[in-house]
């Protein structure tokens, strides 16, 4: 029994530290959104570098009649790959709001062939094609016409996520832990 309740004390203690990381990592990515979109561009350039050594050391490892050379091709492409990710972050990051804001664009203007197809019919998915075209089309411009600014927006909307995480997080555990206390009495 005593086993039990330390295994659930500890269950519970590891998921409320969690919380708190979470909410700590919101915290540090409202006060600094720039360095969080460089500091996961820097950490998946890592991941992706490792999982190409990886392939590199099982590609030797592995006995010759059974190695593809396919394996240690992809493993260069990953390793040179996150080389990249770390020593271009910047490059990257603007890339992908390009890519973010081509998009959109290729978005709204789905949205507004839509609503020309269904401008005879004029119901409720006529006006959300419409403003959901609108919507694209603002954020494509913002994008556009500012990267930086969209990713601090963009990043603090997460920051303010993973506060909300966190704080459900050890809400919830926090009720939880009380009602299991109470349903042993």
């Amino acid at each position: 029994m005593a086993d039990e309740k330390t295994r659930k004390s500890s269950f519970f203690s590891s998921n409320i530290f969690e919380g708190l990381l979470f909410i700590l990592l919101g915290v540090a990515i409202l006060v600094w959104p720039n360095h969080a979109l460089k500091t996961l561009c820097v950490i998946a350039g890592i991941a992706v570098g490792l999982m190409g050594v990886l392939k590199f050391i099982f590609f030797i490892k592995t006995p010759k009649e059974e190695r593809k050379i396919g394996m240690i091709i992809v493993g260069v492409i990953q390793l040179a790959f996150g080389i990249a990710l770390i020593a271009a972050s910047e490059f990257f990051i603007n890339l992908f709001f390009v890519i973010t804001g081509l998009m959109l664009v290729y978005g709204a203007f789905l949205m507004f062939f839509r609503a020309v197809q269904l401008r005879r019919v004029k119901g409720v998915m006529f006006a959300l094609s419409i403003i959901f075209g609108i919507i694209y089309t603002i954020l494509a411009v913002i994008i556009f016409m500012n990267p930086e600014g969209f990713a601090q927006f963009i990043t603090r909307i997460q920051g303010v996520a993973l506060i909300f995480e966190g704080l459900g997080l050890i809400i919830v555990l926090r009720n939880l832990k009380i009602s299991f206390e109470m349903t042993k009495e």
